[in-house]
């Protein structure tokens, strides 16, 4: 514990000034505003991916906010992912709608 009452962060030695119940709080928030689910049998579904894409840009954040080196690798992976939904949801939407109009 630092004299200002924050918790120091594990090996970094970073505070994180009462950002991790914040981020739970958030959290918790976000539980109440999940949409409608659609009846959709699809795999890698738009809907799906986009919310998964959500997720990991929410992960992203908190990695950064709380420089946790420890995760490295597994947010690479999971950038890794994101860029490879995006390209075949863009790869889906042209194939499927043959539109390739500006």
């Amino acid at each position: 514990r630092k004299d200002d009452g924050s918790v120091m962060n594990g090996q970094n030695g970073h505070s994180n000034g009462g950002g991790e119940i914040k981020s739970r709080r958030s959290t918790a928030s976000s539980y109440g505003t999940v949409a409608e689910v659609k009846a959709c049998n699809d795999v890698l579904s738009r809907d799906q991916t986009e919310e998964w894409k959500g997720w990991m840009q929410y992960i992203f954040l908190l990695y950064h906010y709380y420089h946790a080196e420890e995760v490295y690798n597994s947010i690479r992976i999971m950038i890794t992912c994101y860029v490879w939904m995006t390209g075949f949801g863009n790869f889906s939407f042209f194939y499927l709608k043959a539109d390739y109009s500006a």
